[in-house]
């Protein structure tokens, strides 16, 4: 019974490791609750260029939160078959390398960046906690090769690499002729004329003597008073003597 139960776990030691390996290695079915896609499907290979990696999860069925979606996921982002290439988290760029955890946001969405320097295809794996994974191929073309950007609309864009083309374009110089300056002399403003200060009028001294007053003879007037009192004395006397 005891040699049994042993190989039984041996059984289960063996076989645990193996079906991790084949999850990691995308072997099976992917699952349906993560989605990965990559914009746009092919870049330049000149290290500049990205192709934004975006992973969507959703709760798988049979859990609480069945079809909602799984904020704050753990997602593991790994390059399984490739050594040029390599993924940078768009919300820290401290986070690179060929395998970067990234957790999503509140709509279960995680987003890295990928950049390579070879031409080629990669695979780019998301694998979740939860136990969903899926995949994603990215192709890299020569540096200067139109690439196909998928719009939020119907249409298509295109654009090439500045960096890696071979080609110098000499940017068109515009000679127009500027136009001349109008060297009229500006007119030199006169200073105006200071007003002449007004003199002071300075006050003149008048060198004519003042007269001295002159004693007043004694007219008409003194007599007059004189002889009145004298009339008035004689009166007196002759009162006196009647």
């Amino acid at each position: 019974m005891t040699l049994k139960i042993w190989a039984i776990l041996a059984v289960v030691l063996v076989a645990l490791p193996a079906l991790a390996c084949a999850q990691e290695t995308g072997v099976g079915r992917e699952s349906d609750w993560v989605t990965i896609s990559a914009n746009p499907a092919e870049i330049a290979a000149d290290g500049n260029s990205t192709s934004k990696i975006n992973v969507v999860v959703l709760w798988p069925e049979g859990t609480e939160h069945s079809g909602e979606p799984a904020e704050n996921e753990t997602v593991v982002m790994t390059i399984v078959d490739a050594t040029f290439a390599w993924l940078t988290d768009i919300g820290n760029e401290s986070n690179t390398g060929t395998l970067i955890r990234v957790s999503a946001d509140d709509n279960g969405t995680a987003t890295a960046l990928l950049s390579g320097n070879e031409t080629g295809e990669v695979t780019v794996k998301a694998d979740c906690l939860s136990g969903g994974w899926n995949l994603t191929k990215v192709t890299f073309l020569e540096p200067g090769t139109e690439v196909a950007i998928t719009t939020s609309g119907s249409g298509v864009e295109y654009e090439r690499s500045e960096t890696s083309s071979n080609e110098t374009v000499t940017p068109t110089v515009n000679e127009t002729e500027t136009p001349a300056v109008n060297e009229t002399a500006t007119p030199t403003a006169s200073p105006a004329a200071s007003p002449e200060a007004t003199p002071t009028p300075t006050p003149t001294t008048s060198t004519e003597e003042t007269p001295e007053p002159k004693p007043s003879t004694p007219g008409f007037e003194a007599g007059f008073v004189i002889a009145g009192m004298l009339s008035i004395a004689y009166l007196v006397l002759r009162r006196r003597k009647a």
